[in-house]
């Protein structure tokens, strides 16, 4: 998702799931982290830590935010 105003991108934002944090996501972030544009990355409350960890080793955790989310289900 790009949040935009007048035409001129702001942020990206990436929503990942427990799965889809790997390596590989950590380098296409590295790629969408571009000077001008802040990426914000979406990740289930459990797994901020490993996100952050893994920003710091690809030398862009100054670069992007990373938000939570907690989905929680009740059932009458």
């Amino acid at each position: 998702m790009t949040l935009s105003n007048h035409g001129l991108v702001l942020a990206a934002v990436e929503v990942e799931t427990e799965s889809s944090i790997t390596p590989e996501k950590a380098e296409q972030w590295k790629s969408l982290a571009q000077p001008g544009t802040k990426l914000i990355v979406m990740v289930p409350k459990s797994a901020r830590v490993k996100v952050m960890e893994m920003l710091w080793q690809k030398g862009i955790a100054d670069k992007v935010g990373v938000g939570t989310y907690d989905i929680a289900i009740t059932m009458p």
